[in-house]
């Protein structure tokens, strides 16, 4: 894994940087944690299309989804500059900063949606990590600078606390991993020293981390401000599960030449019993509902002509598993983009991209979905275009094509253009989360 520099910021999503901490909207995607202990990880690059869309087009025009001031969307401007606001529906577009926000991820909204991150780490021959928090006003909330290589970012669920993951040295390969965790309402910040692959639990209260040095998993508890260690070592965390109550993790990890080998278990964290999850081993991409309770993974090869992989449904607490018959995701790349499956925000259904070529230079993405039980499986709509992101409650879907960023409704109505030259970046855009209480 590279950190977060220029030229691969084009290439991160929020998602992503925040894959194990859980998305801005409740679920979480996760895929295989990092490669080792000196490239600390909060997530991991997305991979890039092989193809670039054309023009989007929709196949269906059903009545219209998009309603007059639903769904606010952060997006940066030419050159990857400042940060802007738009309405889904076109209306209250504003730039929120002013030279502030350099060629930087995300953007980053906390989780109720009343801040956002800019984060940015420099090139990778020279490191510069900045975060700058700001209000919907434009006012700086914190900010921090290092001289070191950034691995990720994400918020917590308490929406005020943020971790970001660092190197620091004289060369990347001798530097020493940290993680800090800042604060929008003090200018207080912990450090944990020798540690990655940070997880914030589902309610903001505890980080799950690995001590580098000695690949020791740990949880640091925000309140007391204590570590704990869990009980056995060379145990990787892979995401938070169960409300909270346990932990999906990685046994015998082994890096390889492309992705790694490990088992994947769920550790309980009262009892500190394990039970195997062998579906999710070896860096199997899998998406947690809200609740944690029930995991979408990819099952195996899909057999038709075009590839791509099946969906199926993993119970956490009963460990059944539930094909959805029918249910194929493509990509043309490696691995599937997190935001390209997404559970509703009751964990009824779930919504999924399948991306194919339709032709040598042209990709398509087919919308689909199904209940959570493996039924009803549906076909939505299908947009001539690559890279998409999910609106928080399902409805709408942001994408882009070279230049300009796109919404339409998942049932494919209303499909417009939303702002031009936004120069095919990915994610195009980052949708504001749902209200919390």
């Amino acid at each position: 894994m590279k950190p977060i520099v220029i030229a691969l910021a084009l290439a991160l999503t929020a998602g992503v940087l925040a894959v194990a901490c859980g998305d801005d909207d409740g679920g979480s995607t996760t895929p295989s944690p990092a490669a080792t202990a000196t490239s600390p990880s909060v997530g991991t690059a997305t991979p890039k299309a092989t193809a670039t869309a054309a023009a989007p087009t929709v196949s269906a025009t059903p009545a219209s989804t998009v309603s007059s001031g639903a769904g606010e969307i952060a997006y940066f401007g030419p050159e990857g500059a400042d940060i802007w606001l738009v309405n889904a529906d076109g209306s209250g577009q504003r730039k929120l900063t002013e030279g502030q926000c350099q060629q930087a991820a995300g953007p980053f909204w906390s989780r109720r949606g009343d801040k956002i991150a800019c984060v940015s780490g420099g090139t990778e021959e020279a490191p510069e990590t900045k975060i700058t928090i700001f209000d919907l006003e434009g006012q700086t909330l914190a900010a921090a600078e290092h001289k070191a290589w950034l691995w990720g970012f994400a918020w917590s669920a308490d929406n005020h606390h943020f971790v970001y993951a660092i190197s620091e040295g004289e060369t990347l390969e001798a530097a020493r991993p940290s993680l800090v965790i800042g604060d929008t309402e003090s200018e207080a910040t912990v450090r944990l020293e020798e540690a990655g692959d940070a997880r914030w639990s589902p309610d903001g209260s505890q980080l799950a981390y690995l001590k580098a040095a000695g690949e020791e998993p740990a949880i640091y508890d925000m309140a007391s401000g204590q570590t704990t260690s869990l009980p056995r070592e060379g145990l990787r965390p892979l995401a938070w599960a169960l409300g909270g109550e346990a932990l999906l993790i990685a046994a015998n990890y082994q890096q390889q030449d492309i992705g790694a080998s490990y088992e994947a278990n769920l550790l309980h964290l009262a009892s500190a019993a394990v039970t195997r999850v062998p579906e999710l081993d070896n860096g199997t991409q899998f998406w947690l509902s809200r609740d944690g309770g029930v995991a979408a993974f990819l099952a195996g090869p899909a057999e038709r002509a075009e590839g791509g992989v099946t969906i199926s449904m993993l119970n956490l607490t009963t460990g059944g598993v539930t094909p959805i018959e029918g249910a194929v995701v493509g990509y043309p790349s490696e691995a599937i983009p997190p935001d390209h499956i997404a559970f509703s925000p009751d964990g009824a259904y779930i919504y999924w991209i399948d991306v194919v070529a339709t032709s040598e230079e042209d990709l398509s993405g087919t919308i689909f979905r199904a209940r959570s039980d493996g039924s009803e499986l549906t076909q939505l709509a299908t947009i001539k275009a690559v890279l998409f992101a999910f609106s928080p409650d399902r409805s709408m879907v942001l994408f882009t094509d070279e230049s300009a960023l796109w919404v339409a409704g998942v049932d494919g109505g209303d499909a417009r253009s939303l702002v031009e030259n936004v120069g095919g970046r990915w994610p195009p855009a980052a949708w504001r989360p749902l209200p919390t209480p």
